[in-house]
């Protein structure tokens, strides 16, 4: 259920919210969790690395944007997660461009992106859910923009939602 507040901030509070909820009912088991603080920002990181081939700089406004909806949706609530979070994706866009240009070079960053993402989503899948949790991921029922957009947070968020079905 959608937050009673009124305008934008109380829209995206409310959202996450739901987002979370939701995200909580298939992530009960704390291994899960753990593996999912870890593998989900590095998936998000493999994305901005191929982000950045659409051009110099080209992963920087997908992150700052991605920073700041984190803070609107998030901040009234959980001040700190959602500074980490805007925090992580600079840190991220900073890494992706350094990963492409200076360490994996330019025609090498995408198999190292390709394999970051392969192994975090085998964990994630994988371990976390198909054998710890032994259930389906989430996103195999319900996959939003706003649960991949805020997928980061939500892998953080150790706060109880109100879990409404």
């Amino acid at each position: 259920m959608a937050s009673k507040s009124t305008g934008i901030f109380g829209s995206l509070t409310g959202h996450y919210r739901e987002e979370l909820a939701y995200y909580q009912r298939y992530h009960t088991h704390p291994t899960n969790w753990h593996i999912h603080t870890v593998c989900v920002p590095l998936e998000w990181f493999s994305w901005l690395v191929l982000v950045s081939y659409l051009g110099p700089g080209a992963q920087w406004p997908v992150a700052v944007s991605v920073g700041i909806y984190h803070c609107l949706a998030i901040w009234p609530h959980r001040i700190t997660l959602a500074a980490a979070s805007a925090l992580a994706q600079v840190i991220m866009a900073f890494c992706a461009d350094e990963l492409r240009v200076n360490y994996a070079g330019m025609y090498h960053a995408w198999w190292v992106a390709l394999l970051i993402h392969a192994l975090s989503w085998a964990g994630q899948v994988l371990l976390g859910h198909y054998w710890i949790e032994q259930n389906s991921p989430g996103i195999a029922n319900k996959l939003t923009l706003n649960s991949v957009v805020l997928s980061v947070p939500l892998a953080w968020d150790t706060s109880k939602a109100i879990h409404r079905d």
